[in-house]
């Protein structure tokens, strides 16, 4: 046996879509009005039954573990406004402990297009929603997760003057990056400190990014309006490497066994008490109740 550290997270964001489609009504051109059409995907899945928010909460409640959010204040307010049995639920669920908060920005403010202040403004921002308005007890320890995962060291003091303890930090690749630790650790399956005393926890990339390929395979027609065009393109690593395409489409059984080999494989490559810290889109590009399932 083999005792492992295991979090899962999300990160739920959806854009205020009603805003770009008043843009576009001021604009006079037809043929530019008629081009450019922005569907607001919060509705969308309302329309289609999809609550993929309270199917988290439920799968939280199957596995009697607690699951990590983190939601932009565009977002949430849209759940008010379309979906208000659905938030309240997610509100029940995060004072029941069934969900618990990670803060992110308000506005999925990008790092590099922030300063110091506005980066501190969006977290404000993002907190006094979840407990002044809200009414969510604040969590035991204060993390973050950064828009898309980036991270700009000059910025970091933000967070911690912020309040922030610790960041869900980007898998680190020497493949990837210019990189360099300081002293002896393992910074892919345990904890470390970055910046300003603030710890970083590590996104595991294969239990994070491979979920994708069973969802590709299983479903490669939907997939396919995201670009992902299997049998045409070479789409997955192996195919760029092995100049062939993978099979598919795959079977439901097929798809929950190929990411649970990805499992597995994550636990034999684990050191004893190591962190796997699963963290993606929870909506992942309108794939996310899939996702879920396959989880």
């Amino acid at each position: 046996m083999k005792r492992a550290n295991v979090i899962l997270a999300f990160h739920a964001h959806e854009p205020l879509w009603e805003l770009p489609n008043e843009l576009i009504a001021l604009v006079d051109d037809p043929e530019i009005h008629d081009a450019i059409l922005v569907e607001n995907y919060v509705l969308k899945r309302v329309r289609e039954e999809r609550d993929i928010y309270t199917h988290l909460v439920q799968m939280a409640q199957s596995l009697e573990a607690p699951v990590v959010l983190d939601a932009t204040n565009e977002l949430l307010v849209q759940l008010a406004w379309y979906m208000p049995e659905t938030f309240q639920n997610l509100v029940t669920a995060y004072k029941n402990g069934t969900v618990y908060p990670l803060y992110t920005h308000a506005h999925h403010t990008h790092v590099a297009l922030a300063n110091s202040d506005e980066i501190a403004d969006e977290l404000r921002l993002n907190m006094e929603l979840l407990h002044k308005v809200m009414g969510i007890p604040e969590p035991r320890h204060r993390g973050a997760f950064l828009t898309e995962a980036s991270v700009d060291a000059s910025k970091l003091a933000a967070y911690k003057d912020s309040g922030i303890e610790y960041l869900v930090f980007p898998h680190l690749d020497e493949n990837n990056s210019h990189l360099a630790a300081a002293g002896e650790g393992d910074v892919r399956h345990r904890p470390f400190l970055v910046g300003p005393d603030l710890l970083a926890l590590p996104r595991h990339f294969p239990i994070s990014q491979y979920i994708w390929r069973p969802i590709t395979r299983y479903d490669p027609k939907g997939v396919s309006r995201q670009g992902y065009i299997l049998g045409k393109y070479w789409v997955f690593a192996d195919e760029y490497t092995d100049k062939a395409h993978v099979s598919f489409p795959v079977s439901w059984e097929e798809a929950v066994a190929e990411y649970a080999a990805v499992l597995e494989n994550a636990l034999i490559k684990l050191p004893e008490h190591g962190l796997i810290l699963y963290i993606q889109d929870l909506e992942l590009m309108d794939f996310g109740d899939i996702a879920l399932r396959l989880m």
